[in-house]
């Protein structure tokens, strides 16, 4: 979730800086120099202050100034109250004189080392650069990113280049759409009247938008690379199909709430330790995803990508290769095992010829539960969508879709002849045994 901000809303405070009338940038390499703050962590970058002389010192010069890299904020003062009282001298902080802009953000705390996450950062998002980027406060949040990990929330400067994007998925909730206004806008609460229904916002095109704010996003936009590592490993082998509980805690399984055209590339993962802590599989994913050359590649589901239930822990990936590519990582490890969710469970591929009166499979999915009394379609899974041949109308076009379904599902429709009601007309399965 992103968190905007802006010098009076969040309490971020400006250190007072000389009133100019145009921002001069520092340009980032010179002489095949580059500038002293790139190789000072960020954390310590707050304390930088940037002195402006035209002698030669011992210490790092760089573009005729000075820079004194101080381990805290007292030493940092106590460098610029010295320099200020020359009066040949001037000083200020690295915030200012590269006239960073303040952000929050909140991320799982799956690596305590900055300079790697923030490679990270750069290496799963294109055009993103954090040599300027200073971490001035680090603290514990609520579980807003994922409630499998411990989260914390981050007070970082950036400059004015980094992008500032939000995005919103087309899967998410009034109430997600809720929060996501009100961290963006820093606004109460009470003070948006929005519902907070669960119902699901479908089919629309996802929204990106370029916002004028200092926010930063949690890395969620992932999109896959090919791996060799087969997805089709059983986490358990036993003579009777388990059957997946539809709500335990009055919490709904995660698929529940991911697209039908999605739910293919969902990956289970179970732990064979009686303690199960999928924090330090996560944690130990960080290295995975550090090492990965096309880490940008990687594709997840932004609302979703990661939920425990049931002991279990659900990766919703966003296509085929990002979720071999899960799988592959994760049945390398001693511990823990994956599967498909359309392995898990144990679902049955049927073919399905319809009208294409309506793009969104989920919609027609309403639908058929509308029109079809004891139909459920939370467990159906939508493997393949094409063109076919006018078999139920000439009228409009027809499409032929591969479905993997639930057996209750198979067994209700195969006790109406393989038939169900869809608008005007009444559509067969064909089942795949």
């Amino acid at each position: 979730m992103q968190e905007a901000c802006d010098m009076g809303g969040c309490g971020i405070k400006s250190r007072p800086r000389p009133v100019k009338h145009k921002i001069e940038m520092e340009p980032d390499v010179i002489n095949g120099q580059r500038p002293p703050y790139v190789n000072i962590l960020p954390e310590n970058r707050p304390n930088v202050r940037c002195l402006d002389f035209n002698e030669v010192t011992p210490d790092t010069e760089y573009n005729g100034r000075l820079y004194i890299a101080a381990a805290n904020e007292d030493t940092m003062d106590w460098v610029a109250g010295n320099v200020c009282s020359m009066e040949t001298y001037q000083a200020t902080s690295l915030i200012d004189f590269l006239h960073l802009t303040p952000a929050r953000v909140t991320w799982p705390k799956v690596e305590k080392c900055f300079q790697a996450i923030f490679e990270l950062l750069e290496q799963q998002n294109a055009d993103i650069t954090t040599e300027k980027w200073a971490v001035v406060s680090r603290k514990d949040a609520a579980p807003i990113v994922t409630d499998i990990c411990p989260n914390e929330q981050l007070e970082i400067w950036m400059d004015a280049e980094s992008p500032l994007v939000t995005k919103l998925p087309i899967s998410a909730t009034v109430y997600e759409l809720k929060a996501e206004l009100q961290s963006l806008l820093n606004i109460e609460p009470e003070t948006l009247e929005i519902s907070a229904s669960d119902s699901i916002i479908r089919c629309q095109t996802q929204v990106s938008k370029i916002v004028n704010l200092p926010s930063l996003s949690y890395p969620r936009d992932l999109v896959a690379d090919p791996s060799s590592h087969p997805l089709l490993i059983a986490s358990e082998v036993l003579n009777e199909k388990p059957k997946e509980p539809d709500v335990i805690n009055g919490q709904r399984p995660p698929y529940v709430n991911i697209l039908p055209e999605n739910r293919p590339f969902v990956v289970v993962i179970s732990s064979s330790e009686c303690e199960k802590n999928f924090c330090d599989l996560l944690e130990e994913f960080f290295g995975i995803f550090k090492d990965f050359r096309n880490v940008r590649c990687l594709d997840f589901n932004e609302v979703t990508p990661d939920t425990e239930y049931n002991g279990r822990l659900y990766i919703a990936a966003a296509n085929e290769d990002t979720m071999d590519w899960v799988a592959g990582n994760v049945c390398s490890m001693e511990t823990y095992q994956a599967t498909s969710l359309i392995d898990f469970l144990h679902l049955t591929p049927a073919r399905v010829t319809w009208p294409k009166v309506e793009k969104c499979c989920q919609a027609i999915f309403e639908l058929l539960e509308q029109q079809n009394a004891n139909i459920t379609t939370d467990k159906w899974a939508v493997v393949s969508r094409e063109d076919a041949p006018p078999i139920v109308t000439d009228i409009c076009p027809n499409e032929q879709l591969e479905i993997w379904m639930d057996a209750d599902s198979v067994d209700t429709i195969k006790e109406r002849c393989n038939s169900l009601k869809f608008c005007f007309w009444v559509i067969k399965f064909e089942f795949c045994e």
